[in-house]
Protein backbone atom coordinates (compact mmCIF):
# COMPACT_ATOMS: atom_id res chain seq x y z
CA UNK A 1 0.00 0.00 0.00
CA UNK A 2 3.02 2.20 0.42
CA UNK A 3 3.71 3.66 -3.04
CA UNK A 4 7.31 4.92 -2.64
CA UNK A 5 8.73 1.38 -1.20
CA UNK A 6 6.66 -0.31 -3.90
CA UNK A 7 8.01 1.14 -6.42
CA UNK A 8 11.58 1.15 -4.83
CA UNK A 9 14.48 -1.19 -7.09
CA UNK A 10 15.78 -2.97 -3.99
CA UNK A 11 12.36 -3.58 -3.22
CA UNK A 12 10.87 -5.78 -5.77
CA UNK A 13 12.39 -8.68 -5.27
CA UNK A 14 12.18 -8.88 -1.74
CA UNK A 15 8.09 -8.08 -2.26
CA UNK A 16 7.87 -10.84 -5.02
CA UNK A 17 9.44 -13.51 -2.37
CA UNK A 18 6.91 -12.11 0.35
CA UNK A 19 4.12 -13.33 -2.04
CA UNK A 20 5.48 -16.42 -2.70
CA UNK A 21 5.85 -16.91 0.74
CA UNK A 22 2.38 -16.15 1.45
CA UNK A 23 1.07 -18.78 -1.18
CA UNK A 24 3.05 -21.65 0.02
CA UNK A 25 1.88 -20.76 3.50
CA UNK A 26 -2.04 -20.62 2.32
CA UNK A 27 -1.53 -24.08 0.43
CA UNK A 28 1.06 -26.43 1.53
CA UNK A 29 1.39 -25.16 5.12
CA UNK A 30 -2.40 -25.94 5.36
CA UNK A 31 -2.42 -28.88 3.87
CA UNK A 32 0.91 -30.68 6.01
CA UNK A 33 -0.90 -29.20 9.40
CA UNK A 34 -4.15 -30.65 8.25
CA UNK A 35 -2.19 -34.28 7.97
CA UNK A 36 -0.61 -33.76 11.04
CA UNK A 37 -3.88 -32.58 12.86
CA UNK A 38 -5.96 -35.68 11.40
CA UNK A 39 -3.12 -38.11 11.14
CA UNK A 40 -4.35 -38.64 7.95
CA UNK A 41 -3.68 -38.20 4.82
CA UNK A 42 -6.01 -36.31 2.64
CA UNK A 43 -7.03 -38.48 0.39
CA UNK A 44 -6.37 -37.14 -3.32
CA UNK A 45 -5.14 -38.55 -6.35
CA UNK A 46 -0.92 -39.16 -7.36
CA UNK A 47 -1.43 -36.63 -10.14
CA UNK A 48 -2.47 -33.97 -6.82
CA UNK A 49 0.86 -34.98 -4.84
CA UNK A 50 2.64 -34.91 -7.57
CA UNK A 51 1.86 -31.09 -8.15
CA UNK A 52 2.26 -30.54 -4.56
CA UNK A 53 5.11 -32.10 -4.76
CA UNK A 54 6.70 -30.04 -7.46
CA UNK A 55 5.55 -26.21 -6.41
CA UNK A 56 7.38 -27.41 -2.49
CA UNK A 57 10.61 -28.21 -4.50
CA UNK A 58 10.50 -25.89 -7.08
CA UNK A 59 9.91 -22.60 -4.71
CA UNK A 60 12.61 -23.79 -2.08
CA UNK A 61 15.43 -23.16 -4.47
CA UNK A 62 13.50 -20.85 -6.79
CA UNK A 63 13.32 -18.48 -3.39
CA UNK A 64 16.73 -18.77 -2.33
CA UNK A 65 18.24 -18.20 -5.93
CA UNK A 66 15.87 -15.08 -5.96
CA UNK A 67 17.43 -13.76 -2.91
CA UNK A 68 20.84 -14.45 -3.93
CA UNK A 69 19.88 -12.27 -7.00
CA UNK A 70 18.77 -9.65 -4.54
CA UNK A 71 21.67 -9.77 -2.78
CA UNK A 72 23.78 -9.21 -5.68
CA UNK A 73 21.18 -6.43 -6.69
CA UNK A 74 22.28 -4.43 -3.20
CA UNK A 75 25.72 -4.32 -4.37
CA UNK A 76 25.27 -2.89 -8.13
CA UNK A 77 22.85 -0.82 -6.54
CA UNK A 78 24.99 0.71 -4.00
CA UNK A 79 28.23 0.82 -5.73
CA UNK A 80 27.54 0.36 -9.60
CA UNK A 81 24.10 2.28 -9.83
CA UNK A 82 25.60 2.99 -13.64
CA UNK A 83 24.77 -0.46 -14.33
CA UNK A 84 21.47 0.07 -14.32
CA UNK A 85 21.02 3.99 -15.36
CA UNK A 86 20.10 3.21 -18.62
CA UNK A 87 16.53 1.43 -19.73
CA UNK A 88 18.34 -1.83 -21.11
CA UNK A 89 20.35 -2.07 -18.56
CA UNK A 90 17.98 -1.95 -15.77
CA UNK A 91 15.76 -4.35 -18.24
CA UNK A 92 18.66 -7.02 -18.29
CA UNK A 93 19.70 -6.95 -14.63
CA UNK A 94 16.24 -6.27 -12.63
CA UNK A 95 13.80 -7.49 -14.78
CA UNK A 96 14.35 -10.12 -17.23
CA UNK A 97 17.40 -11.93 -14.83
CA UNK A 98 14.18 -13.14 -12.20
CA UNK A 99 11.79 -14.01 -14.94
CA UNK A 100 14.95 -16.15 -16.36
CA UNK A 101 15.69 -17.98 -12.88
CA UNK A 102 11.98 -18.36 -12.49
CA UNK A 103 11.40 -20.26 -15.95
CA UNK A 104 14.67 -22.35 -15.20
CA UNK A 105 13.31 -23.79 -12.15
CA UNK A 106 9.91 -24.19 -12.74
CA UNK A 107 11.13 -26.17 -16.56
CA UNK A 108 14.08 -27.91 -14.66
CA UNK A 109 11.56 -29.32 -12.09
CA UNK A 110 8.84 -29.97 -14.54
CA UNK A 111 11.37 -32.52 -16.71
CA UNK A 112 11.99 -33.83 -13.77
CA UNK A 113 8.84 -34.93 -11.41
CA UNK A 114 6.68 -34.84 -15.01
CA UNK A 115 8.71 -36.58 -17.59
CA UNK A 116 10.70 -39.23 -15.65
CA UNK A 117 8.29 -41.37 -14.39
CA UNK A 118 9.01 -42.44 -10.71
CA UNK A 119 6.40 -45.12 -7.99
CA UNK A 120 8.33 -43.48 -4.85
CA UNK A 121 4.79 -43.15 -2.50
CA UNK A 122 4.37 -39.43 -1.20
CA UNK A 123 3.82 -40.52 2.50
CA UNK A 124 5.94 -38.97 4.24
CA UNK A 125 5.83 -36.04 2.25
CA UNK A 126 2.18 -35.65 2.73
CA UNK A 127 2.68 -35.32 6.41
CA UNK A 128 5.83 -32.19 5.92
CA UNK A 129 8.61 -34.85 5.72
CA UNK A 130 10.62 -35.55 3.08
CA UNK A 131 9.97 -36.66 -0.84
CA UNK A 132 12.83 -38.08 -3.07
CA UNK A 133 12.27 -38.64 -6.48
CA UNK A 134 13.98 -41.20 -8.56
CA UNK A 135 16.01 -38.60 -10.11
CA UNK A 136 17.17 -37.32 -7.20
CA UNK A 137 17.99 -40.45 -5.26
CA UNK A 138 22.17 -40.21 -5.52
CA UNK A 139 22.21 -39.25 -9.30
CA UNK A 140 24.03 -37.08 -11.34
CA UNK A 141 20.80 -34.66 -11.58
CA UNK A 142 20.57 -34.86 -7.85
CA UNK A 143 24.37 -33.88 -7.70
CA UNK A 144 23.87 -31.02 -9.99
CA UNK A 145 20.43 -29.83 -7.82
CA UNK A 146 22.60 -30.15 -4.40
CA UNK A 147 25.54 -28.16 -5.84
CA UNK A 148 23.81 -25.38 -8.23
CA UNK A 149 20.53 -24.80 -6.82
CA UNK A 150 21.13 -25.33 -2.62
CA UNK A 151 24.59 -24.71 -1.97
CA UNK A 152 25.64 -22.51 -4.54
CA UNK A 153 22.97 -20.17 -3.80
CA UNK A 154 23.45 -20.32 0.33
CA UNK A 155 27.00 -19.30 -0.74
CA UNK A 156 26.48 -16.66 -2.69
CA UNK A 157 24.48 -14.82 -0.27
CA UNK A 158 27.37 -15.60 2.80
CA UNK A 159 29.83 -14.08 0.72
CA UNK A 160 27.58 -11.30 -1.11
CA UNK A 161 26.33 -10.38 2.97
CA UNK A 162 29.95 -10.50 4.53
CA UNK A 163 31.43 -8.44 1.60
CA UNK A 164 28.77 -5.95 1.39
CA UNK A 165 29.70 -5.20 5.58
CA UNK A 166 33.46 -5.34 4.81
CA UNK A 167 33.19 -2.73 1.86
CA UNK A 168 30.41 -0.82 3.79
CA UNK A 169 32.66 -0.48 6.47
CA UNK A 170 35.71 0.57 4.92
CA UNK A 171 34.12 3.18 2.84
CA UNK A 172 31.86 4.31 6.21
CA UNK A 173 35.11 6.05 6.99
CA UNK A 174 35.60 8.50 4.01
CA UNK A 175 33.62 12.00 4.27
CA UNK A 176 31.98 11.47 0.85
CA UNK A 177 31.09 7.83 2.15
CA UNK A 178 29.48 8.78 5.31
CA UNK A 179 26.58 10.09 2.75
CA UNK A 180 26.30 7.18 1.08
CA UNK A 181 26.19 5.02 4.20
CA UNK A 182 23.27 7.28 5.78
CA UNK A 183 21.30 7.18 2.13
CA UNK A 184 21.48 3.16 1.53
CA UNK A 185 22.04 2.38 4.96
CA UNK A 186 18.03 1.04 5.18
CA UNK A 187 19.64 -1.35 2.30
CA UNK A 188 22.21 -2.74 3.81
CA UNK A 189 20.35 -3.80 7.04
CA UNK A 190 17.73 -5.18 5.17
CA UNK A 191 19.76 -7.58 3.19
CA UNK A 192 21.92 -8.49 6.80
CA UNK A 193 19.18 -9.03 8.95
CA UNK A 194 17.21 -11.16 5.75
CA UNK A 195 20.37 -13.19 4.53
CA UNK A 196 20.60 -14.30 8.17
CA UNK A 197 17.30 -16.10 8.19
CA UNK A 198 18.24 -17.90 4.77
CA UNK A 199 21.56 -18.75 6.13
CA UNK A 200 20.99 -19.71 9.90
CA UNK A 201 17.71 -22.19 8.48
CA UNK A 202 19.20 -23.63 5.24
CA UNK A 203 22.39 -24.67 6.50
CA UNK A 204 21.10 -27.50 8.81
CA UNK A 205 19.32 -29.06 5.50
CA UNK A 206 22.68 -28.56 3.44
CA UNK A 207 24.56 -30.31 6.29
CA UNK A 208 22.72 -32.81 6.22
CA UNK A 209 21.49 -33.44 2.62
CA UNK A 210 25.45 -33.14 0.90
CA UNK A 211 26.79 -36.06 2.50
CA UNK A 212 23.95 -38.35 2.09
CA UNK A 213 23.89 -37.54 -1.59
CA UNK A 214 28.05 -38.34 -1.83
CA UNK A 215 27.41 -41.90 0.01
CA UNK A 216 26.76 -41.47 3.53
CA UNK A 217 24.40 -44.16 4.88
CA UNK A 218 20.63 -43.27 5.00
CA UNK A 219 20.12 -44.65 8.46
CA UNK A 220 23.08 -42.50 9.83
CA UNK A 221 20.98 -39.09 8.26
CA UNK A 222 17.38 -39.75 8.41
CA UNK A 223 16.73 -38.06 11.72
CA UNK A 224 18.53 -35.10 10.59
CA UNK A 225 17.43 -34.92 7.46
CA UNK A 226 13.79 -34.75 8.92
CA UNK A 227 14.62 -32.50 11.10
CA UNK A 228 16.45 -29.84 9.22
CA UNK A 229 13.56 -30.29 6.27
CA UNK A 230 11.25 -28.63 9.43
CA UNK A 231 13.69 -26.04 10.65
CA UNK A 232 13.32 -24.61 6.65
CA UNK A 233 10.13 -23.51 7.29
CA UNK A 234 11.22 -21.18 9.05
CA UNK A 235 12.18 -19.18 6.30
CA UNK A 236 8.70 -18.89 5.43
CA UNK A 237 7.60 -17.94 8.89
CA UNK A 238 10.36 -15.18 10.01
CA UNK A 239 10.80 -13.40 6.48
CA UNK A 240 8.21 -11.47 6.64
CA UNK A 241 8.29 -9.96 10.15
CA UNK A 242 12.01 -9.42 9.90
CA UNK A 243 11.48 -7.74 6.53
CA UNK A 244 8.71 -5.42 8.83
CA UNK A 245 11.28 -4.46 11.05
CA UNK A 246 13.79 -3.43 8.22
CA UNK A 247 11.28 -1.22 7.48
CA UNK A 248 11.29 1.82 9.70
CA UNK A 249 8.02 4.13 7.58
CA UNK A 250 5.58 0.50 7.96
CA UNK A 251 6.19 0.07 11.88
CA UNK A 252 5.72 3.91 12.77
CA UNK A 253 2.12 3.49 10.66
CA UNK A 254 1.60 0.36 12.75
CA UNK A 255 2.58 2.02 16.05
CA UNK A 256 0.44 5.33 15.40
Amino acid sequence: MDRTLCRALHNHIIIGLLILDLVYELTNILLFLRNDYYNNPWSASPRFYLFWVFFDYARYPLQITLFTLATVERHIVIFYDKWIATRKRHFLIHCLSPCIITIYYFVYYSIVYFSIHCETPFNSFSFGGIYIPCAFDRTVLAHWELMFHQVTPTLLIMFGCMSLFVRVMLQKTRARQQIEWRKHRKMILQVLTISSVYIAFNLPWIGEIFPYEFGLLSQLVAVGLTVSRFIIYNIIFFCPFVCFLSFPELRTKFTE
